[in-house]
């Protein structure tokens, strides 16, 4: 393997030294210095194909560019200062979809579970920029652990949301064929192994898709934006159980289901250091300070190398792989009943003329709330902290509108996040290869929210694994377990009848605060005085999408920071808009 992987990068990067070392527990160690980031990907992800390899640790530097990290000894020293914080059985490091997930999973052990968090709430580092979609399938072969988690997840969201009261879509998707290069394409793909383990998925004739989207009954086909004339639909492929999620609700939901099981979570709490002693992990220290713990679960997401290495088993590296997304005005309607692609030459144009060759170039979507949503792109970076929304970015993404209808100026918001893409492309959920009580859950992009649930049970049974193999017992279940957290009350979603009789038990909901969403007093007291209170003005959004309309929060911004600064006492120029410094206001006027 060695030999072949040297030839390899000699042969496709002759200008570099590059140093490929291959341990034994076939972990590849790359280093050596090269003239862009884009190269340090390739190498990385060259030498990460083979099967044999299990992970890839990349200290390839580029000429000219200085990386900044997180200052963790400085930190920790903060932390310490602090003394204990908490004591715990199992401490989660990160409050995403997977972190929420695990911890929602656990309570219903006997467990003392504790959440550290590097930002001011849940959901606000890799799952805050997601698209929300629900695959039916992940574009990975038979078997990898992306296509079977995304399988398995995507089922076990009716339960998830039945229990913890947030909205699955099922609104299926739909792949259109325009042309019969495109069509021979699907009619290969139906033949697939893979295929007939999708639930419902059928190759469907134009006849056929024309009885399930009213559009393409109309005359003259379909209308492409940037392509002249209209396309005819020759066929395409239905995966009916695709649908959408908000990743916000879910987390949320999660998070706070786990808190009613007995979780505790900390914010503004990023670990700095994990402590251990005659090899064994006593705890982890954060700049709020130190929680003892026996077991870690890595859930940092484009941090989760940072942390195998604070536990002195750093065997794989993440690389920022960059995403934005454009959302339009909810008056700007889906076209199709279904999440469809159109298969047209302008589609494999767009793809063929970006790196999207790792994860997919993004296209026409819709979120949960049904506003039309384009994305995401796919772009390396070399800081995992750049979520800034490009202008090149932004072009890309709103060239893979097809609606001749849509333009720049309905778009009511972009944004990005980074993904935490490893060498293999292919998802670590395993124990720590030398500490077998930390359990890592590294590598997690698309399909990572839909496979969250399959996760979180995985994870579980791994724990439960490790702690008969180092305590030689299992801990018993917690009696006082509910797995059900209530639905909130949406007012946007409510009949008139419903609206009046429960404005009549409670006024609160007859005011309304976020006109574009429909957002009121009510639902955003709900939200305070949920069990995992919000302490930014952002945080309420993510709780009621108060200020996710038209105007993004110019109606109602101050009025949901008076209510959050009356009810958690603080000074209204102490409120935030995304916890730190971002403060709303300065001051008092004179």
């Amino acid at each position: 393997m060695y030999e072949k992987l040297s030839a390899e990068l000699k042969e496709k990067f002759p200008q570099y030294d590059i140093s490929l070392n291959i341990d034994d527990d076939n972990v590849a160690h790359l280093s050596g210095q090269v003239n862009c980031w884009d190269d340090v990907v390739d190498i990385g992800l060259l030498v990460g194909k083979p099967e044999e390899i299990h992970s890839v640790v990349n200290d390839i530097t580029v000429k000219g560019l200085n990386i900044p990290k997180r200052d963790y000894e400085s930190w920790s020293a903060e932390g310490r200062s602090k003394g204990v914080l908490d004591s715990a059985d199992v401490v989660i490091i990160g409050a995403g979809i997977c972190g929420c997930g695990i911890a929602r999973q656990l309570s219903h052990l006997k467990l003392k579970i504790a959440v550290a968090e590097a930002g001011e709430d849940v959901a606000v580092g890799t799952t805050r920029a997601n698209n929300g979609d629900i695959h039916p399938r992940n574009k990975y072969a038979l078997g990898k652990k992306k296509f079977e988690y995304c399988l398995r997840g995507n089922a076990l969201y009716t339960k998830w949301g039945e229990e913890l009261g947030f909205t699955v879509k099922r609104e299926g998707y739909l792949y259109l064929a325009c042309s019969p290069k495109y069509m021979n394409d699907l009619i290969t793909i139906s033949k697939e192994p893979w295929f007939a383990r999708i639930p419902g998925a059928k190759l469907m004739t134009a006849a056929e898709i024309k009885k399930m989207e009213p559009i393409l009954n109309e005359p003259g086909e379909l209308k492409i934006k940037g392509l002249e004339g209209a396309q005819k639909i020759l066929g395409g492929i239905s995966y009916p159980t695709g649908g959408s999620v908000d990743p916000y609700q879910v987390s949320v939901a999660l998070a706070e289901n786990a808190v009613q099981n007995g979780v505790h979570f900390y914010f503004d709490a990023p670990v700095c250091a994990i402590d251990k002693k005659n090899g064994k992990i006593t705890g982890v220290v954060t700049r709020k300070g130190i929680i003892d713990c026996k077991y870690v679960i890595n859930c940092a997401g484009v941090y989760t190398d940072d942390m195998a290495m604070l536990a002195g088993d750093r065997y794989f590296t993440i690389h920022g792989r960059k995403g934005t997304l454009v959302v339009f005005d909810k008056a700007c309607k889906p076209r199709f009943n279904s999440i469809a692609t159109v298969l047209t030459d302008k589609e494999h144009a767009m793809k063929a003329s970006k790196k999207m060759k790792n994860s997919k170039g993004g296209g026409m979507d819709r979120t949960v709330e049904n506003n039309v949503l384009i994305g995401s792109s796919a772009k390396e970076v070399w800081d995992k902290e750049d979520t800034a929304s490009d202008r090149s970015e932004i072009d890309y993404v709103m060239n893979l509108c097809d609606d001749p209808s849509l333009g720049q100026g309905q778009v009511i918001r972009c944004f990005t996040g980074v993904r935490a893409a490893n060498y293999k492309e292919e998802f670590m959920i395993e124990p720590s290869l030398h500490q077998p009580d930390m359990i890592h859950v590294s590598g997690i992009q698309s399909p990572g929210l839909t496979s969250a649930p399959a996760i979180a049970e995985d994870v579980e049974q791994i724990l439960l694994r490790q702690m008969q193999l180092l305590e030689g017992k299992k801990p018993e279940e917690n009696p006082d377990y509910n797995p059900v957290r209530p639905k909130r009350v949406e007012f946007r979603h409510m009949t008139a009848k419903e609206k009046e009789e429960l404005i009549a038990r409670d006024p609160a909901y007859g005011h309304v605060v976020c006109r574009c969403e429909q957002v009121t007093e009510g639902e955003i007291r709900d939200a305070i005085e949920s069990p995992l209170h919000p302490r930014s003005v952002d945080a309420i959004k993510r709780r009621t999408r108060a200020g996710m309309g038209r105007c993004q929060g110019g109606f109602c911004e101050v009025a949901v920071a008076k209510m959050l600064a009356e009810a958690q006492k603080f000074k209204l120029d102490e409120v935030t808009k995304s916890g730190g410094d971002s403060y709303l206001l300065t001051g008092e006027t004179p």
